[in-house]
This record gives structure tokens, C-alpha cells and sequence, in this order.
């Protein structure tokens, strides 16, 4: 049942955060670590950081205390650039060992911070032998590995043997840790292991360590995916400075997730997001996070399971009918944040979800703000599409508009005129007759996903909406700008997580996509849910005693009655193929409950 090995916390040097996948391999024996996000060990120009520059007084600073000062105010800050920019300025080879000894760890914490695995671990690699205290070097090699088994096997190709280079044998250490071997295939793999890397300092029972607090069962073996990225934006607003204190207690959270079937896919983004949360968690002492399949039968026997195991905070699960199930428990006994929303509530039972109402809501705000008071909708023609209207009816009536028209449309059509004339009361437009739409209203709200959009838009320009300003919801954006196919789209109005949005994850969104392209590019509104869902997690008696609200990746978080979670999204506008942001519009006093 449980399919993925507890990520056991490592009290590490420096109290850095965990190190995290974003590049494509490791840099190469003997080669200067890359700028985060690299593939190769070659060096290239880094990206500007969504952070202030660091002074330029580094370029003068002689003092490596000065300068280690310096960089560790930065780290404090979460301001990872400005911490390698500030370590840059000195040379190793100029340096004994003991400094060396700080600054490779500095190092290492910063591209922790970064999300950037490889060249974190290298740096760890490099410090590993000038510690001369073995219970501190200890630490560092079971951080090493920890790192290294948060790594796909697909990441751990890297070089092959090289005489004097130890990165070489600590790579096939984390391809050991990715096969998951029984303890007896573990001790003879090691045996070879030692044969090919004589010499090389890893104390082999720290794997066989790591290896026991993870054994995972062969039937869940086939299904488990990459283990945990890391590319908490910490260095962005929405997630806390590396010293800031996290409020919880739990010692242990269970985390229930489809790891197989038809949602195994969303579980998986979920997953990742919450493992990169986890790793750029610099509180110590971190909980053990154990990951268990929802799908595995009974979800209310998971749960159990998960609570008998240890678990003192539950997060998941993330189908709708499972959430059902739990609320419907008579010994829900620990705290609870479910990734989804039912209808009613429940002491212990926190509900978390990604709702297009919510969506839908902030962009009829925009609307309102705006001056609009008469909306027409156009919607899929579906379940759907009919409860998208009930919400709305009921929110923008509550704001004191009309909704003056309702249309469907078939999904996935190629010609949707029939609909858009009858929504804008037209004919075909001609040169002898140009067709002005209907003058009773003043917006358009539409609902449909992205591949609809991008004919539905430039359709409803065609038909004379040239003056009718046009909101949707997020689905109407990929999540990634695509200039050349959403250059129709301009002027539509949406309100969207700000890691899709914000300038400040920038960086982070595209260390996501190059190391993790299929989940995290594919479900990247899934990944900053799972994201929040751990900084959710460890805050949940603080918000549940009236805690402030906290900026998150899916959004600004605040807990309302009913023990929901309720999101403030960012809003862009399409430009030139482009999602643009906007301020946020001032939310309303009160907003109708959702259906």
C-alpha cells in the first residue's frame, strides 16, 4: 500500500534546504559547477534572478568572513544568485581548508535553494573531503544520498569511473538507490559497487540505511514515478525565507495520491509539487513524508492504514468521491487537507481544490470593476458547462448584473458560427452589411479550454464582438506563452495561479519544465497545488485559529468557513500571444457558496 519510501529528514550543515533536480545531467568530473538549469558542465550566461542584484561593494570584499557574511544574509533571504554572485568573487585554490570547507557548503546550499540537484550534490562531493569531524562528515554523506534518491534513474546517467574523481562513484551509489533493491541484491550490488570504486570514501551502510527506511513493495515498484523535484520559488514572495519558522508540529504526514489508474498522472504533478515544497523547507526539525497509492483499494483503509503508521497530518486525497468517503468517516482522527471540494463539512476535514467557480468569480470581479454590468455567456455544452452557469448566475446577480443571454456550444468543433450568432444576435456579415452585435450587452464570458479558444476568439471578432470585452477562465491559457497560436486571443481577460502568471517563478517555472517536462508542464496548475498543500499542511492550526492569509503558488490562501481554503488569483490579460498580469481586483465582501 505504501509506494513510495518515507523521505526521511537529515539534519544538514548549515541547515540548507534539500537539494532538488533541474538540470538534464550532472557537470562533468573536474568542471566548474553550471548556473542553475544547466544540462551540460559547460558554463553559460545565467538568467537574470527575479531578486535584487547583489551591491557592488562584493567586487572589493578581501575578507572570505566578509564575504560568507555576506552570502549567508542572502541565503537567509532566499536570494540564491546574490548568495553565488557574493561566493564567486573568491577562488578555491586560494583558500585552506577550512574555508574551502565553508565555502563549498555555501555553495551547495545556495544551489539548493536554486532547485539545481547536480551541481548542489557536486559541491556537497567536493566538501566532503575536507571535513575532519566524522560525525559531521557522516551527515553530509547521508545528505548526499538523500539528494541522489530524490533523482529518476534517468538522471543519473553521468560520467563512468574516473581515477581520483569520487563524483563518479557516488552517481552509481544513486543509481543503486534507484533500483530499489531487496536487502540481499542491495549487499551484493554494493560488493560490485566497492570492486569498480576501490578506494572511494561513501560509507556503503549509510546506503543500505537510506534503502531500509524506503523499501518499497514490487507490486508498487512498477508504478512509482521520478522522486522529488525541487523548484520551490524561493525566491519569489510566496514562499517563506529559509530561516522563517514553520508553524506545526507534525512529525509525520501521509499523503494520499492516485499512483495508479486513469489519475495516476495528477497524482504524480500533485506529488512532485509537494516533494519540491518539502525540500526547500529549511525548518528543522522537517517531518518524515510518506506517500501511499489512493487507488490501492478501500481509501478509507489507506487513510487508517496511513494514521496506524505513524501519520499525524493527512494530505489528500485528490478525487472528488474519495474526499466523499472520508468525510463520511466516524474516526477521522487526524488532521485532513483534501484536495478537492465536496458539499458540506466537517471538523479535522480541510478542503483544498482547484476550482474553476473560483476562477470564474475573480474574473466577473474584474468585469464588475470594470464598469460591466450586462454579461452574455457562451458554454460547453455539457454538465459542465450547466453548472459553470448556475455559479455564475448566482455571483454576478449577487454583484448586481444581469445576465442577459446563455448559449452552448459543442466542444471540439471546428465551425462555431451557429452558436456565436445566436449569442450576438447576427447574421453573416458582409461589405454591404456589416453586422453590429446585439447593444444590451457589455461583456462576454466564456468557459472552454484552450484548443476551443483559439477558434471560438477570433470567431466571435469575426461576428462583430470587437467592442464586447471578453473574460474566461484559466483553461483558456496552456501555461506556457505560445505567441505564434494565441495571437487571437488578445485582449481575454483570465484569473490563473500566480506560478503561471508571476514574474517572481519565473525561473522556477522553467527549471520545472526542463527537468520535469511531462508532469510539470502538462499539469503545472496540479504542481503549485501540491506545492501549497505541504506549506498548507504545516500551517493548518494556525489558520484554523484565525492565522493571516499566505501568499502561495496556486494563489493568496485564507481559510473560510467550512474549513475551505479559498485562493486569490492573479489576472492577466492576452497580448500579442501573451499573457500579461494585472493588479489584482479588490474582492467582495461577500461571495456566494459554491455548487
Amino acid at each position: 500500500m505504501k509506494f513510495f519510501r518515507a523521505l526521511s529528514v537529515l539534519p544538514l550543515f548549515l541547515a540548507i534546504g534539500a537539494c532538488a533536480p533541474t538540470s538534464q545531467k550532472f557537470p562533468a568530473p573536474g568542471a566548474a559547477p553550471a548556473p542553475s538549469g544547466a544540462v551540460s558542465a559547460k558554463p553559460s550566461p545565467q538568467p537574470a534572478p527575479p531578486q535584487a542584484a547583489a551591491p557592488a561593494t562584493v567586487q572589493v570584499m578581501a575578507s572570505p568572513r566578509a564575504v560568507f557574511e555576506a552570502a549567508r544574509g542572502d541565503l537567509d533571504a532566499g536570494m540564491a544568485d546574490a548568495a553565488l554572485t557574493k561566493l564567486n568573487v573568491l577562488h578555491p585554490q586560494q583558500l585552506d581548508a577550512g574555508v574551502k570547507l565553508q565555502w563549498h557548503t555555501m555553495r551547495a546550499a545556495a544551489y539548493s535553494l536554486q532547485g539545481d540537484l547536480p551541481n548542489a550534490v557536486k559541491e556537497r562531493v567536493a566538501a566532503d573531503g575536507l571535513y575532519t569531524e566524522p560525525s559531521v562528515r557522516r551527515r553530509n554523506q547521508e545528505a548526499i544520498l538523500e539528494a541522489l534518491a530524490l533523482l529518476p534513474p534517468e538522471r543519473l546517467g553521468g560520467p563512468a569511473a574516473v581515477a581520483g574523481d569520487p563524483l563518479s562513484g557516488w552517481l552509481a551509489l544513486g543509481r543503486i538507490l534507484a533500483a530499489r533493491p531487496t536487502p540481499e541484491a542491495a549487499q551484493q550490488s554494493l560488493v560490485q559497487w566497492r570492486a569498480d570504486y576501490p578506494g572511494h570514501p561513501a560509507d556503503t551502510n549509510l546506503v543500505l540505511a537510506v534503502l531500509s527506511r524506503g523499501a518499497t513493495p514490487p507490486a508498487a515498484a512498477a508504478t512509482q514515478q521520478a522522486p522529488a523535484s525541487a523548484v520551490a520559488p524561493a525566491q519569489s514572495p510566496a514562499a517563506p525565507p529559509p530561516s522563517s519558522p514553520t508553524v506545526g508540529v507534525a512529525s509525520a504526514i501521509a499523503v494520499l495520491l492516485p499512483a495508479t489508474g486513469a489519475s495516476a498522472a495528477y497524482g504524480e504533478a500533485v506529488r512532485q509539487g509537494i516533494a519540491s515544497a518539502y525540500a526547500a523547507d529549511a525548518a528543522q526539525p522537517k517531518p518524515v513524508l510518506r506517500f501511499y497509492d489512493s487507488e490501492a483499494g478501500d481509501v478509507a483503509a489507506v487513510y487508517r492504514k496511513a494514521v496506524e503508521e505513524g501519520a499525524e497530518v493527512v494530505i489528500g486525497p485528490l478525487r472528488k468521491e474519495h474526499v466523499a468517503v472520508l468525510a463520511g468517516m466516524d474516526d477521522l482522527a487526524k488532521p485532513t487537507l483534501a484536495l478537492n471540494r465536496i458539499e458540506g463539512a466537517r471538523d479535522g476535514l480541510f478542503q483544498f481544490g482547484l476550482l474553476p467557480e473560483e476562477e470564474l468569480e475573480q474574473a466577473a470581479d474584474y468585469a464588475w470593476k470594470e464598469g460591466r454590468k450586462n454579461a452574455l455567456l457562451l458554454i460547453p455544452a455539457k454538465d459542465f458547462g450547466q453548472r459553470m452557469v448556475g455559479h455564475f448566475n448566482d455571483y454576478w446577480r449577487q454583484l448586481g448584473g444581469r445576465v442577459m443571454a446563455v448559449q452552448t456550444y459543442l466542444p471540439g468543433e471546428k465551425d462555431f458560427a451557429a452558436p456565436i450568432k445566436k449569442l450576438l444576435q447576427v447574421g453573416e456579415p458582409s461589405k454591404e452589411n456589416p453586422q453590429t452585435p446585439r447593444a444590451d450587452a457589455d461583456a462576454v464570458f466564456f468557459v472552454g479550454d484552450v484548443r476551443d479558444a483559439r477558434l471560438i476568439v477570433p470567431q466571435l471578432r469575426y461576428y462583430g464582438a470587437t467592442r464586447l470585452p471578453l473574460y474566461a477562465t484559466s483553461s483558456v491559457y496552456a501555461g506556457r506563452a505560445n505567441r505564434a497560436q494565441d495571437q487571437d486571443l488578445a485582449g481575454v481577460l483570465f484569473c490563473d495561479a500566480p506560478w503561471l502568471l508571476s514574474e517572481a517563478y519565473a525561473a522556477q517555472r522553467q527549471t520545472a519544465w526542463d527537468a520535469w517536462g511531462a508532469h510539470a508542464a502538462a499539469n503545472p496548475r496540479l504542481w503549485a497545488m501540491g506545492m501549497d498543500a505541504y506549506r498548507l499542511s504545516r500551517r493548518l492550526p494556525a489558520l484554523r485559529e484565525g492565522g493571516a492569509p499566505f501568499d502561495g503558488a496556486s494563489g493568496g490562501l485564507s481559510l473560510t468557513p467550512g474549513n475551505r481554503i479559498h485562493r486569490q488569483l492573479s489576472c492577466a490579460q492576452f497580448d500579442n500571444g501573451a499573457p500579461v498580469p494585472r493588479a489584482p481586483a479588490a474582492p467582495q465582501a461577500t461571495a456566494p457558496a459554491v455548487h
